[in-house]
C-alpha cells in the first residue's frame, strides 16, 4: 500500500519510488491512520469496528431494498453505502485520506466496499464507475480527488468494470457541510455538473450500460441526486449511487 508519505509521484521511475517507499517504512513503519498503533494502516481492533452494511437503499427514504430492487419511490434511484457516517473508523479513514492526504487510504475504502458488494450480492461486473468530480480549483488544490482514487481501487477486482471521468463540476460549489438547510444545500449543489463530452451519451453502447456514481461520503444526497439527474437527463437508463457511508 505504501506508507502515508509515501514517494508515488516520481511517473517513469517505478523502481526508484518502491525502493524510497520500502526504505521509508524501514524508518518509519506503518501506523493504524485511526488509533496510531504501528503495524497496519487499518489495524485489526479498529478494522473489527468497521460494520459494513448488507443492503442497498432507496435514496428517496433510505429504506432498505430487498434484493436491490426499488419498491418504494420508483422515481428515485438505488442507493449503496457501505457504512454510516457515525462509524468513527470510517468517518476518519475518509478524513485521513481527504483532509490530510493519506493516500493509503484509498485501497482500504475500496476494500470495505468490495465487502459490502459481496454481501449485498450486487453484480458491477461491466460496469462504468462515475466519480463525484470536484471543481478544477479544488482538485488542484488537493492534489487529486478522492472519489476518483477509490474508484481507482475499486475496478481493480471487478471484471469488465471501467472508471469513465463522465462529469464536470462547473462552479466551485460550498462545502454541504457549511449548510444545515436541506433548501440550501439544494440551491447550493443544483446545476453544478455536466458532461464532460456530450457525445459519448449518443452511443446506444453507452446507454445500455450500468452506471455507478462514486462517492466518499452521502450526508443530505443533494450532490449524489444532482449527479444521477445529470447523467439520466443524457437519456443514461440504469444509473446508481456508491458511497463509502
Amino acid at each position: 500500500l505504501g506508507h502515508p508519505f509515501c514517494f508515488n509521484e516520481f511517473v517513469g521511475l517505478p523502481w526508484l519510488f518502491k525502493l524510497a517507499n520500502f526504505l521509508l517504512d524501514l524508518i518509519l513503519p506503518p501506523v493504524c491512520l485511526v488509533c496510531r498503533k504501528r503495524g497496519e494502516f487499518l489495524c485489526g481492533k479498529c478494522k473489527s469496528k468497521v460494520e459494513i452494511n448488507n443492503a442497498f437503499f432507496c435514496a428517496e427514504c433510505g429504506a432498505r431494498l430487498p434484493d436491490n430492487r426499488k419498491i418504494c419511490h420508483p422515481d428515485s434511484y438505488i442507493l449503496g453505502a457501505a457504512g454510516f457516517y457515525k462509524n468513527d473508523v470510517l468517518r476518519e479513514m475518509i478524513a485521513g485520506l481527504k483532509y490530510r492526504g493519506f493516500k493509503v487510504a484509498a485501497p482500504i475504502l475500496a476494500e470495505i466496499l468490495r465487502e459490502y458488494i459481496r454481501r449485498t450480492d450486487f453484480d458491477l461486473t461491466g460496469s462504468t464507475i462515475v466519480p463525484i468530480p470536484l471543481y478544477s480549483s479544488r482538485e488542484r488544490k488537493r492534489g487529486f480527488n478522492q472519489a476518483r482514487m477509490i474508484a481507482e481501487e475499486l475496478i481493480k477486482k471487478i471484471p469488465g468494470a471501467a472508471l469513465a471521468d463522465l462529469l464536470i463540476r462547473t462552479r466551485d460549489t460550498k462545502s454541504q457541510t457549511e449548510f444545515k438547510d436541506q433548501e440550501k444545500r439544494l440551491m447550493n449543489i443544483t446545476n453544478c455538473f455536466a458532461l464532460a463530452n456530450p457525445n459519448l451519451m449518443t452511443s446506444d453502447v453507452i446507454k445500455s450500460r450500468r452506471f455507478i456514481i462514486l462517492d466518499d461520503v452521502f450526508t443530505s444526497g443533494a450532490t449524489m441526486s444532482e449527479a444521477v439527474k445529470t447523467l439520466k437527463g443524457t437519456g443514461a437508463r440504469r444509473v446508481a449511487g456508491l458511497t463509502v457511508v
